[in-house]
């Protein structure tokens, strides 16, 4: 909002507060087993990602082709990571190859489609969107590490689901009704 100077849509601040419930349900930060100084490390990584969606918004909205974009991204990552692990490389197993390729392949998969998304869509739309993600991590979670989710957790990702289908619905019936006005423009 104060970057690019994009408002909310119409109809979809009760669709926020929904959301916001859900990731405060989810991630329970009144338990302190649970929520501690590594959980800055997070807000931290927040902050950064909420950074990175405005500057790919803003650079689409410049008429930047996406594939630019996620090369000036990807560019940035090699360079931090070199800074990072200057003096702690170590070379990978052929099979640790394989895994780094694969999951190079399906994050440069996510980051395209990701890119089109900013560039085509009001980035808050787009985040709220992205918070789906903490629902499917707790049900990785589950399905990888047998980790049981609380109800509190349970509860929070049902809202943050909840949330994306009435926003896509909102969308929608905006799109739609856009739709319509431009056919009776013409026709009129």
């Amino acid at each position: 909002m104060v970057f690019l100077k994009e408002s909310l849509p119409k109809g979809l601040l009760p669709v926020v507060a929904i959301v916001m419930t859900g990731v405060l349900l989810t991630l329970s930060p009144w338990s302190f087993e649970s929520f501690g100084w590594t959980a800055l490390l997070g807000i931290g990584a927040a902050f950064f990602s909420g950074g990175a969606a405005t500057s790919i918004r803003y650079l689409g909205k410049a008429g930047h082709h996406p594939l630019e974009i996620i090369f000036y991204f990807m560019m940035m990552s090699t360079a931090i990571s070199v800074v990072i692990m200057w003096n702690k490389f170590v070379m990978p197993s052929p099979i640790q190859w394989v895994a780094l390729i694969l999951i190079g392949v399906v994050s440069l998969l996510a980051q395209v489609y990701l890119t089109r998304a900013f560039t085509c869509e009001n980035a808050i739309v787009v985040e709220m969107v992205r918070y789906s993600g903490i629902a499917i991590n707790a049900l990785w979670g589950f399905i990888i590490w047998n980790e049981i989710p609380s109800i509190s957790t349970l509860l929070g990702g049902s809202l943050i689901i909840l949330g994306c289908i009435v926003l896509n619905r909102i969308k929608n019936a905006q799109t739609e009704s856009q739709s319509n006005k431009n056919v009776l423009k013409q026709a009129g």
